[in-house]
């Protein structure tokens, strides 16, 4: 770890170049292997080119011409990361910070005919989805099956329980470097998640925010089972991620109770509803009787003078 012995010199000499070299000769047959694999109909006849070179010379000028502006670009980045590269960053910030290098320059100068998503696995994410849910970064795996999942995981973050006498359902944190800023995060979205579960299976007139007895304490007390956590890792190219999950459960004396609640808070809104515009005929009335008495007098004054 880098951390245990600082350097504040840059990347050493040796590695680079064997970095750089390592580089070279991976292009160089991704090249090779892309040019063989595209279809060509005429491939018996060599086909000239505009100013009469031949095809393979032209093609290996163009070859050379995108693994030198590579290079250069790769040296580019990598001694700007050299540069501001912190003597106590750990071997993990230090690898992500290359392959994040090399993923730009080989995006930014190679065609992507030839070289598609190099130095990723096909089904890893963008690095842009590492602040989105991790299962909806692996939603296309069906079920079980998705990849995000180990033989360790419990099958209540898998399977989901919805009826008239019981809710179960999984809640996760956002997706977060390390597992103590998954613990911070969960602790800071969890009355809200919780309140997103009653308002999608068990609420039906009114959202949980508008009911007063469902407190923050309540809902992460009562409704989030304290014994059942678990933290998913994921590895991807851009790095190391983690996710908490926590189940929410509810059980028949419970929906029962939030069920009895919802009719209340209902009931009080309509009430107070009816109160406000009950006050606000009264005041119509009040003012229209005063304007009818204000009418009546005038007129009976006119009909004094004259």
């Amino acid at each position: 770890m880098l951390n245990q012995a600082p350097n504040t010199e840059p990347i050493d000499s040796r590695g680079y170049w064997t970095l750089t070299w390592t580089l070279l000769l991976g292009l160089a047959c991704s090249l090779g292997f892309a040019q063989e694999s595209e279809p060509n109909g005429d491939s018996q006849t060599p086909v000239p080119s505009a100013n009469g070179v031949p095809g393979a010379y032209g093609a290996a000028q163009q070859s050379l011409s995108w693994m030198t502006n590579s290079l250069q670009q790769m040296a580019k980045k990598l001694d700007s990361i050299s540069a501001k590269l912190d003597p106590n960053a750990s071997e993990e910030e230090i690898n992500r910070e290359v392959k994040r290098a090399m993923r730009e320059a080989f995006a930014d100068f190679l065609p992507a005919a030839s070289i598609n998503n190099l130095g990723k696995e096909p089904t890893d994410p963008p690095a842009s989805s590492a602040t989105d849910s991790l299962a909806e970064v692996d939603s296309t795996w069906p079920g079980n099956q998705s990849p995000i999942w180990d033989p360790k995981t419990p099958s209540w973050v898998k399977d989901r329980v919805v009826d008239n006498e019981v809710v179960r359902v999984a809640i996760e944190s956002s997706v977060e470097s390390s597992a103590q800023e998954c613990i911070v995060a969960m602790d800071q979205q969890m009355v809200d998640l919780v309140q997103k579960v009653l308002d999608q299976y068990v609420l039906t007139h009114t959202q949980a925010s508008q009911i007063e007895q469902l407190t923050p304490e309540f809902l992460t007390t009562q409704l989030v089972k304290a014994d059942t956590q678990y933290e998913l890792v994921l590895d991807r190219p851009s790095g190391t991620y983690h996710q908490l999950w926590r189940l929410v459960h509810i059980g028949p004396d419970q929906i029962q109770q939030i069920h009895r609640w919802e009719r209340e808070s209902v009931t009080a809104k309509r009430v107070q509803w009816v109160g406000q515009g009950a006050l606000g005929a009264l005041a119509i009335l009040a003012s229209a009787s005063g304007l009818t008495g204000l009418l009546a007098k005038r007129s009976r004054n006119r009909k004094e003078f004259s």
